[in-house]
């Protein structure tokens, strides 16, 4: 009889507590670094695309540039060695954009694939107002990447660059 009771104590407690998974997409990610020579603090919002691993995924950043613009850089997430530039298409919606990251300086982080200015605003405005996640290929890969709190995260990043 206890064990039956005990059982049935048991059952009802696992079933009054069931839980269920939660699914999420990951949104655009915001970190702050310091120079390790100077001691400013500066932001960088990163973005990997979904699925695979970190190590293989294609990267999208955004960081302030020297006179407080941002500029967008785009990684294709394999090891490329005096990679030049690389020619990225983005879908959103019905919106299809053409950029080119060129190889160049970013304050603080080193030389990047990215974006001049014209085009990173462009590259901004994409993320900023998709619904949904934007689609991009390159000539070898495609994939998607999140738009969420693509416009926040690029606000916070804009109003905190170095003045």
């Amino acid at each position: 009889m206890f064990k039956k009771l005990a059982f049935g104590s048991l059952v009802a407690l696992v079933l009054a507590n069931a839980s269920y998974a939660q699914e999420h997409e990951q949104g655009w990610e915001l970190s702050f670094k310091r120079d390790a020579f100077d001691g400013t603090v500066f932001p960088e919002a990163d973005m990997f695309e979904d699925g695979g691993s970190v190590s293989s995924k294609a990267h999208i950043g955004v960081a302030c540039g020297d006179d407080g613009s941002l500029i967008a850089s785009f990684w294709p997430g394999d090891i490329y060695v005096g990679l030049n530039a690389h020619q990225v298409e983005f879908k959103s919606g019905s919106v299809l954009r053409k950029f080119t990251f060129a190889a160049g300086e970013v304050p603080r982080l080193g030389n990047r694939l990215n974006l001049k200015a014209e085009e990173t605003a462009a590259f901004l405005d994409l993320f900023a107002n998709a619904a949904e996640s934007v689609a991009y290929r390159t000539e070898k890969e495609q994939g998607h990447f999140s738009s969420i709190a693509a416009r926040q995260v690029f606000d916070i990043v804009r109003a905190s660059c170095p003045k």
